[in-house]
């Protein structure tokens, strides 16, 4: 299975957290904390005047924003979606944390002395470690993971002529 980095298009919206506690859940994956604040306060960032895209990213491409319409699709059945304020027609998508990634044979710089990761150069994943069914996922071990999505939503992306995205292969 082909592993995706969707990378959000230059004439997109983003968003960010309004305040740091809103951020620091969002990086770490704290989506209780979010429900209890009946969803996360954003503000816009980037604007362009005449594109809106069905997918958009929030806190530095973590965690990933998607049209409010889009999660009544049978292709999202099963995951999360939490609410945003501020009445914007998104909302956030939490994508499950899975232990795919094979930490030995992936390229990875750490800080010296210790197990920080400063980069990661070559992403291996673990055989069969990403369900078919599955469209995003952050992966289990890292701070703040960044949202990778497999080719099935590549391909749903494309079949239903989406806009936002474009995908890196990993």
């Amino acid at each position: 299975m082909k592993v995706y980095y969707p990378i959000v298009l230059d004439n997109n919206f983003v968003f960010e957290p309004e305040n740091f506690d809103d951020y620091f859940s969002l990086s770490n994956g704290e989506y209780d904390k979010i429900r209890e604040n009946n969803g996360v306060n954003f503000k816009r960032c980037v604007n362009s005047e005449d594109f809106f895209g069905d997918f958009t990213w929030c806190d530095n491409t973590t965690v990933l924003l998607m049209k409010s319409s889009l999660t009544q699709n049978t292709a999202f059945l099963g995951y999360n979606f939490l609410p945003v304020q501020n009445d914007l027609e998104y909302k956030v998508i939490c994508p499950p944390i899975l232990d795919c990634l094979d930490f030995k044979k992936s390229k990875i710089t750490y800080l010296p002395n210790t197990d920080t990761i400063l980069s990661i150069k070559k992403y291996v994943f673990k055989k069969n470690s990403i369900p078919k069914e599955s469209l995003f996922f952050k992966i289990k071990g890292l701070k703040t993971s960044p949202v990778f999505c497999t080719e099935t939503l590549r391909n749903f992306y494309e079949n239903n002529k989406l806009s936002g995205l474009q995908f890196k292969e990993v």
